[in-house]
């Protein structure tokens, strides 16, 4: 990987893993939690359920290498008792729920109803708001990619693309450190995040 694309790949990190990171502080998100039997009293029992959800009812071995960095003996203390609490069928089902919730709470009605205009423009969605076939392709296509090294769609965006990227996600950029619910220090490495410079 060159330099350049090493670059640019860290700086499209910084730059949206904080639109992801609001979950894990919404209070949306502790609530559906506590609503499926988690205790919410500490983070654990149901940060292992939230990640671990997508593979099923897995182990703590599986589970802890999928996580890589969690200590296996910690990973074992949550992992399979977190599926005692809630199935992960459950889980991910509210974990929809609380994303819906949590963003919906910093949009408004009508950018929602502009959003779902752009989709159906698309195709993506129905009259209903309802996912069309072409939507879940499309969808399936980016859980796809996301897969994939996490560097190749940068390279195929380009720097000036990605660039466009940046800027059009500094609002919700902006919104997610407003909210307050992202700490000062922490273990995801998103404190000093470089907002995109304006385009010429």
């Amino acid at each position: 990987m060159d330099t350049e694309h090493s670059a640019l790949t860290r700086r499209m990190w910084h730059q949206l893993e904080p639109i992801h990171a609001v979950f894990w502080y919404a209070p949306e998100v502790f609530e559906e939690a506590a609503g499926l039997g988690y205790d919410v009293s500490q983070r654990w029992p149901s940060y292992f359920a939230w990640r671990a959800a997508p593979l099923g009812t897995a182990g703590p071995s599986l589970v802890a290498s999928a996580f890589y960095s969690f200590s296996p003996a910690m990973v074992a203390r949550y992992v399979p008792a977190a599926w005692a609490t809630a199935s992960p069928e459950r889980v991910l089902a509210a974990r929809t729920r609380a994303v819906d919730r949590m963003f919906r709470r910093g949009w408004s009605a009508a950018e929602w109803a502009a959003a779902r205009g752009r989709l159906a423009s698309r195709g993506w969605v129905d009259a209903d708001g309802k996912a069309t076939e072409r939507g879940r392709d499309g969808r399936d296509e980016i859980e796809w990619r996301t897969d994939r090294l996490a560097d190749a769609p940068w390279q195929a965006l380009g720097p000036d693309r990605a660039q466009r990227l940046a800027e059009l996600t500094g609002p919700l950029l902006g919104a997610a450190f407003e909210s307050g619910l992202l700490p000062s220090q922490s273990t995801l490495g998103i404190a000093a995040v470089p907002f995109p410079a304006p385009r010429p």
